[in-house]
């Protein structure tokens, strides 16, 4: 079991071995500590001289990692990019596990879940983390508890030396999934979710297909998964079979779904914002994602506009290609209206 309790003073010593410890030092205390120093930065926070709150993690009982947050507003990061709204009701939050017996078992994700539940989510509507883009297992973490990318801070860390953060943001209410790359165990699960048109066979070898474009890099596929469970899935093609963005050089999200019990939680924003954010790694600055006109595309139609995806004035096209006008076409999946999103909407920051 989980559970936090506020830092006091009595917990000094155990800072002062956890500061000392290698894997902390690595990205969280940064070099040696005497026992004088962990008290002198830790005092404002006990006597509430500076607005830091500092909890202890435990598990069953055993003190196992240290937890502090702080309000946004408060610490902001130099050029951090995030709406006022965001600004005005986030937690940032640091964190490490000091047992280094204990790294690896899961514990890590644990302790994040129940501190967002149990000790922010109460209080706030976002949180903001900002492992170093070096902490790859850190990062992939927080991707695991539900946080997005959001951009790279460059700055300095406490010893003066440069520092790339990686500011990730997680919001109060949305399923805390995450979005993996596409696993060669997974193809026999989607398999067994094929759609009533198709059938288990035919889905799988669709599968294996797109596993094999993953390995030439001409498709990257991606699936949501929360406790196991595959819950979606979505593509980045940066070879797009539209002429248009093709031509223009533009990658296409391609065949975006979440499954029928999982939608309306903030599913399709966290997978759309996940290959957004791979679109940006591979260096471009557009994305482009094309909807069906029936409307079974009703709720993807809303939530693209939502998402600032603005038609990109060549019309609608059925099977890649521009309707005619006075043509007649089936009003079916391969009638399709193009979409089109700039990634750097304001000044261009580097981007995860």
């Amino acid at each position: 079991m989980i559970s936090f309790r506020p830092l006091s003073r009595s917990d000094i010593p155990l800072l002062h071995r956890w500061f000392n410890t290698p894997h902390v030092q690595t990205f969280y205390s940064l070099r040696d500590w005497t026992d004088q120093e962990v008290l002198a930065k830790l005092t404002p926070y006990l006597e509430r001289q500076k607005p830091i709150f500092g909890l202890i993690a435990e598990h069953d009982g055993q003190p196992v990692g240290y937890c502090q947050y702080c309000l946004v507003k408060d610490f902001p990061w130099p050029g951090q990019n995030f709406e006022k709204k965001v600004i005005d009701s986030a937690a940032g939050l640091d964190f490490f596990i000091g047992e280094a017996n204990l790294l690896r078992q899961g514990l890590g994700q644990s302790i994040i879940r129940e501190f967002l539940e149990k000790v922010l989510w109460p209080r706030f509507q976002y949180c903001i983390v900002d492992p170093d883009i070096r902490n790859e297992a850190s990062v992939k973490l927080f991707e695991k508890c539900g946080f997005l990318a959001h951009q790279i801070i460059n700055t300095q860390d406490t010893l003066g030396r440069p520092a790339n953060l990686c500011l990730m943001k997680a919001q109060k209410g949305y399923i805390q999934a995450y979005v993996r790359p596409l696993l060669q165990q997974d193809i026999q699960i989607l398999g067994d979710l094929y759609f009533p048109w198709s059938t288990r066979e035919k889905t799988i070898e669709k599968w294996t297909s797109y596993l094999e474009e993953q390995t030439t890099g001409n498709r990257l596929s991606y699936i949501v998964e929360y406790q196991g469970k595959i819950m979606g899935y979505g593509h980045l093609l940066p070879h797009s079979e539209y002429p248009h963005f093709k031509n223009q050089n533009i990658p296409e999200i391609n065949d975006v779904w979440i499954y029928e019990p999982y939608r309306k939680q903030g599913l399709g924003t966290l997978l759309i914002s996940h290959l957004e954010q791979k679109a940006k790694e591979l260096g471009y600055d557009q994305v482009g994602i094309g909807v069906g006109l029936y409307r079974d595309y009703g709720a993807a139609q809303k939530l693209y506009f939502q998402l600032d995806y603005t038609p990109n004035g060549e019309g609608i096209t059925y099977k890649h290609l521009p309707v005619v006008p006075g043509d007649s076409y089936p009003v079916d999946d391969e009638l399709i209206l193009w979409l089109i999103k700039c990634l750097y909407p304001t000044d261009k920051v580097q981007m995860l």
